[in-house]
């Protein structure tokens, strides 16, 4: 029978390399590289219109896996720190030794009365009452008292790293599953929504305008219905700012634009024919096999000092209508021609042409982020995890009596965060033990 048993050599080979890769993978190289890669991918989708860059770029792939790679190296960093900020939160040092001590930068011999016990005993009291957490250590002759404060500072970065990776989910969570819509219409319409089991149906739309000398817009209003199996579930006016909310998919205001009401009237029998035609589109009447193209709406038209024809405002004073009409022949007329909202033109012999009136319609963005609330807890945590980190900064100081201080208690105090604060906070600390104290 074949020995299927790896050699102990190409066994340790093998584990060697595992642990490489888990190191390489953990390490701030591979995560400054996947930052790199993603911001250029960000700065490429950047550059493409919204909806073409939402197809190609940030619903990709090679998008997707580069943010699950990203989250992947931020916990793996997380646990690799895991034990030993765990070990320094909850656990007081009391390990060192005279000489460990008396290598740090803040410190301050102090020659206070009593007996050993004593000495620890006000030294500790003194150290509680100050929020430091204490833990006392018998020596050779001695004592080392121990105290930390802020300890909870150790996570910061932990709880940062992880409102990063939620951010990161909801992010990933929202590409899969949600999606961003725009659609609209005039009043009487109804939304189909995707994959949901409603539909919203647009009931009103009107803008309320600011009393100036422009008629400036002061906002604009929709009024929706959401219809679900045939009733009516929810009624609501959004304005810009204040969307409607059903069932995770918010319907925002986003915009709106014209709608000319057009009338073609045939002569000889008074037969009309009524259509809604949005700037932009062109309509064909049948009969006359012209081809009526509205190019743009005024809705308070002026003409500049260039000739050029412009809207004063938004407010529908001067209303009027550019448009171009072509037939089987070509242009007819000018290829730029103006009408104001009423006027009788003539089509051609049989029919006349009229800008009768017209609408607004609402333009509304449709969205879906079921990762939204995942989005809000990883920024709570951020918040969290940045103050941990800048104002609850750990610093440790100890107590030591023994042989080498010649009866003197040698205090020592230590913090790598904010060192000259607390090289302040030592400095405070040692005048109130000595006025405690009546060193």
């Amino acid at each position: 029978m074949a020995n299927t048993r790896e050699e102990p050599g190409k066994e340790n080979d093998n584990k060697r390399e595992l642990k490489d890769a888990w190191k390489f993978f953990s390490s701030m190289k591979m995560g400054i590289i996947l930052l790199l890669v993603i911001t250029a991918m960000s700065v490429y989708g950047s550059l493409l219109p919204h909806a073409e860059a939402m197809d190609r770029v940030y619903t990709s792939w090679w998008f997707v896996g580069t943010l699950v790679l990203i989250a992947l190296n931020l916990l793996v960093c997380s646990l690799n720190r895991w034990g030993g900020i765990w070990e320094k939160a909850t656990v007081v040092r009391d390990d060192l030794n005279y000489k460990t001590l008396q290598s740090y930068q803040n410190q301050q011999s102090l020659a206070i009365p009593g007996e050993t016990e004593e000495k620890a005993a006000k030294i500790r009291d003194f150290l509680l009452q100050k929020g430091y957490r204490v833990g006392t250590t018998s020596r050779d002759k001695g004592f080392l008292v121990s105290g930390d404060k802020g300890r909870f500072g150790y996570f910061g970065s932990l709880v940062t790293h992880l409102s990063i990776i939620l951010l990161l989910l909801a992010g990933l969570y929202g590409i899969v599953g949600g999606y961003e819509d725009f659609d609209g219409g005039f009043p009487g319409r109804i939304l189909p929504v995707e994959n949901e089991d409603f539909q919203v149906r647009i009931d009103d739309f009107y803008i309320s305008y600011r009393d100036d000398a422009q008629k400036s817009i002061e906002q604009y209003y929709s009024e929706l219905t959401v219809i679900e199996n045939g009733r009516t579930v929810k009624q609501e006016t959004i304005y810009v700012n204040k969307p409607l909310r059903y069932k995770g998919v918010n319907f925002y205001q986003s915009t709106y634009g014209w709608g000319v009401e057009t009338n073609i009237t045939n002569t000889a029998t008074g037969e009309e024919e009524n259509v809604l035609i949005i700037p932009g589109r062109t309509f064909y009447h049948n009969e006359t096999d012209i081809h009526l193209h509205l190019i743009e709406f005024y809705p308070d038209f002026t003409m500049t000092t260039g000739g050029m024809p412009v809207s004063r405002s938004a407010y529908p004073a001067n209303p009027f209508v550019a448009y171009r009409l072509t037939g089987a022949q070509g242009v007819i007329g000018t290829p730029f021609q103006l009408a104001a909202v009423g006027d009788r033109l003539e089509l051609d012999d049989n029919y006349m042409l009229q800008f009768s009136g017209y609408r607004n319609y609402t333009g509304l963005l449709i969205v879906r982020n079921p990762g939204k609330s995942l989005a809000l807890l990883a920024s709570i945590l951020m918040i969290a995890g940045l103050v941990m980190s800048f104002y609850f900064f750990p610093r440790r100081v100890w107590a030591y009596l023994g042989e080498e201080t010649d009866g003197k208690v040698l205090i020592t105090g230590q913090s790598y965060r904010n060192k000259v604060g607390f090289q302040m906070e030592f400095d405070r600390l040692i005048s109130a033990l000595k006025n405690k104290l009546g060193v």
